[in-house]
């Protein structure tokens, strides 16, 4: 299959309003194995969509924009570089005219078509308000969403294509996570690069932390781990790994009726995957598992969700992972995550 372009591969283009707009397609994040996928529109109809907002000074496009940048005369010129895309989505980083090294790097996310997909992302900025409420330094900074409307390339009046799309900052750059191999995560980037089997191991801890921080026992709300896959996860692509800077910048849902057993069960038996490659999410030490869930929930907590496992034994078939080609957690270590939390 071929690789998708590198580059500025998009001829710049500049709209004709007051806002010059120029466009480009790094697209940083592809990650060293890039995957090619399903494309409903061209990205030239996106970007005359994009431009005809800001010379109608939309609401949702231009309002937005003119206060990141500080105001309507601080907008002289956008950049928007592609930076990836997935089945969902379409995503830019913006630079702004009046950005300086102190504001933070903006977002555009936009649906990939104006139906499951726009469906999904809506979904997903619902989520990630919860996100935002639970651990606010580890989720983005949502602003505002909305639709662009994409003229049909033959004039359909009764095809009506708005898409979904969201605006969000974050603090600094980030790269999206990929499965490596069986014991290593790595940030995407133009270079192959992997985190050591020990920088990967403090990064599940942290992974497990996050996701029991979203975890409302008593309301039964949460992100379930297996919703989730390793590009819902970015950090600093540095070495050694800085767990402080990982942010769950994507989260394709929040569920509800969500028991103590069930979440359990897949933070335990939950695993990551990039292609055919997968990796166990569960640290290998269960005594790390339940220091994870101490830096989130303390220690009373942390014992009622470690004793939920224990009502009936977790196996691969409770989560789907039964046909997985890894090795996931097994009675050894329910009982050594028991003893661990003092059950």
């Amino acid at each position: 299959m071929a690789r998708p372009p590198r580059g500025n591969s998009t001829p710049p283009s500049f709209s004709g309003s007051a806002t010059r707009v120029k466009w480009s397609t790094s697209r940083a994040y592809d990650g060293p194995y890039p995957t090619v996928y399903k494309q409903f529109y061209k990205l030239e109809t996106l970007q005359n969509a994009c431009e005809k907002l800001l010379r109608e000074q939309d609401r949702f496009f231009w309002t937005t924009l003119t206060a990141l940048a500080g105001g309507t005369s601080s907008l002289r010129s956008l950049q928007c570089d592609l930076l990836y895309e997935d089945t969902t989505r379409f995503v830019y980083d913006l630079a702004l005219s009046s950005s300086d090294k102190k504001t933070p790097l903006i977002r555009l996310a936009v649906a990939k078509n104006h139906e499951e997909c726009s469906i999904a992302l809506e979904k997903e900025y619902n989520a990630l308000i919860w996100v935002g409420k639970h651990v606010p330094n580890h989720a983005p900074t949502l602003h505002a969403y909305g639709h662009i409307y994409l003229p049909d390339r033959y004039r359909r009046r009764e095809v009506n294509r708005e898409v979904f799309a969201y605006f969000y900052t974050i603090p600094y750059k980030l790269a999206p996570l990929y499965v490596a191999s069986t014991t290593q995560l790595g940030p995407h980037g133009e270079k192959a690069f992997r985190y050591s089997n020990r920088d990967t191991e403090v990064l599940k801890k942290r992974i497990i932390t996050l996701l029991a921080n979203c975890y409302d026992m008593g309301g039964s709300k949460g992100v379930l781990a297996e919703d989730l896959y390793p590009e819902c996860f970015s950090v600093r692509a540095q070495t050694p790994v800085q767990p402080a800077s990982l942010l769950l910048r994507q989260c394709p849902r929040m569920r509800t009726r969500l028991g103590p057993k069930h979440f359990m069960n897949a933070l335990l038996l939950g695993y990551l995957r990039s292609g055919k490659t997968y990796m166990a999410l569960a640290p290998i030490n269960p005594a790390d598992f339940h220091a994870a869930l101490l830096d989130a929930v303390g220690a009373e907590n942390a014992k009622m969700l470690c004793s939920s496992l224990l009502r009936r034994p977790a196996t691969r078939k409770d989560t789907g992972s039964a046909k997985i080609p890894v090795e996931l957690p097994g009675k050894a270590y329910i009982e050594a995550l028991a003893e661990a939390a003092g059950i």
